[in-house]
């Protein structure tokens, strides 16, 4: 093999390996904007459910009813 045939053999190599690797990129930029969109979605239902219970907890700190 001469040195052009090999220097094209390389750079074959490398853009099918750019190209793999552009891909996974994507790939992971997808799952990470996926997650994010769920991260947030739990934050808020989290703030919820806190502030849903330290309301709950205000009313349960009164004495209970003597009997």
């Amino acid at each position: 093999m001469d040195k052009v045939e090999d220097l094209e053999t390389r750079m074959a190599f490398q853009e099918d390996l750019i190209e793999t690797l552009s891909k996974q990129i994507a790939e992971q930029q997808r799952d990470i904007t996926m997650l994010q969109v769920q991260l947030q979605h739990l934050h808020g239902k989290f703030k919820h459910l806190s502030e849903e219970f330290e309301s709950q907890g205000q009313m349960d700190d009164k004495p209970p009813p003597h009997y």
